[in-house]
């Protein structure tokens, strides 16, 4: 499966759906982390790994554009409105 990862809420839908079936999974992709928060004071993906004891690897992050976007002078205005979503989360 790969999402989009905000809060995690859709993986922890995902999962309750494959244990309904009375499958397993092994690990998460995920298409693009946001690097948010979760629920408390990790990253969602950090809580994600630590309840269900699974790797989580992202195919590309936030961090990954912004890095992307210093160099790029054509980004500046939406690198710095990016930073300052961050900072809310």
């Amino acid at each position: 499966m790969a999402i989009v990862i905000t809060a995690g809420t859709t993986i922890r839908e995902a999962i309750q759906i494959i244990k309904r079936q009375h499958a397993t999974f092994s690990g998460i992709v995920i298409a693009f982390d946001r690097q948010e928060r979760g629920t408390g004071s990790c990253t969602a993906v950090e809580e994600i790994t630590q309840t269900y004891h699974v790797p989580v690897k992202s195919i590309l992050t936030v961090s990954d554009v912004l890095a992307y976007m210093e160099h790029k002078p054509e980004f500046a205005e939406s690198r710095q409105k990016i930073i300052e979503y961050r900072k809310s989360f």
